[in-house]
């Protein structure tokens, strides 16, 4: 107990002398990082939601800040194809200065100065310190070769996992899929611990939640919930409410169209975080601006009140 006393007091210091600076790698957003401190070494955080929530674009612009902010990461992206997340992660980067949504970049409707901003972007990413592969049914076993490799060789501060329900498990509990899953997420947060970096898994939840009047997620609604709700040391859940509105909007002129449009500009583009576990820390909801479109993921007050500036 005395050297662990000691060690926390080492700890205290260092954040004193931080002067309330985060001790973890960033995630790129103010007000998440004075929640959670940043996504802490040696700890696995999981962002949980329903598809459409905007769990890959948090990840993708949290893998961006971080390696702009210096940090290394490997992105292991089990869902979707390199060049898919190549043009999400140009969409993003380009978000403060032109906006030009990823579908756009897709289907190459571009001006001459925006294709000119585009590879301005692209020779911006390649000097990021931030490694994306994307390869499916991977195991376990190689995340933690390609992360031993990563740390060895170059440094390693943080991994993204996309996502946790794709990772292929050994044959030790083939067909128990909670246990499968345990056996993921126990070895993920083993592998935060060993290499001492940040490990960052997106999660889907169970179909449980549309089937209820409110749809703000719960603990509860982690898909195999046991083992990784005990395994996280962070769980964000993320819900927009705009997706929701967007699939039920009235007719027009109706008496519910009115209040239906103001519900809409008024969550538009709103993605809550809410903390539902932190180990270390407070629990709650963080408020965050999400344009899905171009992938970007805001402080949500630095954006509204840009907004605000925009309006004469």
């Amino acid at each position: 107990m005395g050297q662990a006393a000691v060690r926390a007091v080492d700890e205290i210091a260092q954040a004193y002398q931080r002067d309330g600076m985060i001790s973890g790698v960033t995630w790129g957003l103010k007000d998440l990082d004075h929640k959670t401190l940043g996504l802490q070494r040696g700890e696995l955080t999981i962002v949980a939601g329903r598809p459409g929530m905007g769990k890959t674009a948090l990840a993708i612009s949290t893998a961006l800040r971080a390696a702009e902010a210096g940090h290394r990461g490997l992105f292991e992206s089990l869902e979707m194809g390199d060049v898919a997340l190549g043009q999400r992660a140009l969409s993003d980067l380009l978000f403060d200065t032109v906006r030009i949504p990823y579908w756009r970049l897709r289907s190459g409707r571009l001006s001459e100065k925006e294709f000119e901003a585009v590879t301005g972007a692209a020779e911006r990413l390649e000097t990021l310190p931030l490694i994306i592969e994307q390869k499916p049914n991977v195991t376990v076993a190689h995340i933690t070769a390609r992360a031993r490799q990563m740390k060895r060789k170059t440094g390693l501060d943080f991994i993204v996992v996309d996502h946790l329900h794709l990772v292929r498990s050994s044959e030790r509990y083939s067909g128990n899929r909670v246990a499968e899953v345990g056996e993921i997420s126990a070895a993920l947060k083993g592998l935060a611990k060993e290499l001492d970096v940040a490990v960052l898994a997106l999660c889907q939840l169970s179909r449980q939640v549309e089937g209820r009047d409110e749809k703000r997620p719960t603990m509860a609604d982690l898909r195999w919930s046991g083992e990784i709700e005990q395994d996280a040391d962070v769980v964000v859940m993320l819900y927009r409410e705009a997706y929701y509105l967007e699939r039920r909007e009235p007719k027009p002129g109706s008496d519910d169209y009115f209040a239906w449009h103001k519900a809409m500009e008024e969550n538009h583009e709103k993605l809550e975080a809410i903390v539902e576990k932190q180990r270390q820390g407070p629990i709650g909801r963080v408020d965050l601006f999400c344009s899905i479109a171009c992938n970007a993921v805001r402080d949500f007050k630095r954006e509204t009140d840009l907004l605000a500036e925009m309006v004469p």
